[in-house]
């Protein structure tokens, strides 16, 4: 979970294949879009739950957004505290 908050590029959408891929590729990691979709609702859950991901002085941030279609799409902000 770590790696996606060091690894993918902030102000970047990305779609639950996009970041299933990403998974596979970079953490030699394999899941369904069913799990990727879980991982990605257990990020945003922990976030609306306090947890807050940081690196140096700078804070990271899931959000999901809907599409038009009703579709979900994810992007990574940045921010300093």
């Amino acid at each position: 979970m770590v790696n996606l908050f060091i690894s993918l590029e902030p102000e970047v959408i990305y779609n639950k294949t996009n970041i299933r891929d990403f998974l596979k590729d970079k953490c030699e990691d394999s899941i369904s879009l069913p799990t990727t979709r879980e991982l990605l609702n257990a990020i945003i859950d922990a976030q609306e739950k306090g947890i807050i991901f940081q690196m140096g002085n700078k804070m990271r941030k899931l959000i999901e957004k809907q599409t038009i279609n009703n579709d979900t799409l994810y992007e990574l902000i940045e921010f300093e505290e």
